[in-house]
């Protein structure tokens, strides 16, 4: 699939679906959705969702999501 912008986000959680688990409301955490990315709210699945490492500012965590979220992956499911 072709690169499109606006698909990584950094944010702060504000709401949880039904049966959302693993965030809690004020969470900064990092993430992707297919589009809409750029705007003020996004909605998003909790397994495309990761906690913003600590020190990050909001764009360096948007930045940071496509590298970590797929070294994290590999680090838990390979270990």
């Amino acid at each position: 699939l072709p690169y499109l912008m606006g698909r990584e986000f950094c944010g702060v959680v504000e709401a949880l679906g039904p049966g959302a688990t693993g965030f809690v409301l004020g969470a900064r955490v990092v993430g992707s959705v297919p589009g809409g990315a750029l705007a003020s709210h996004v909605r998003a699945p909790a397994m495309t969702l990761m906690p913003c490492p600590e020190g990050l500012s909001p764009a360096e965590g948007a930045s940071f999501f496509i590298q970590g979220i797929t070294a994290v992956h590999c680090l838990e499911d390979c270990t």
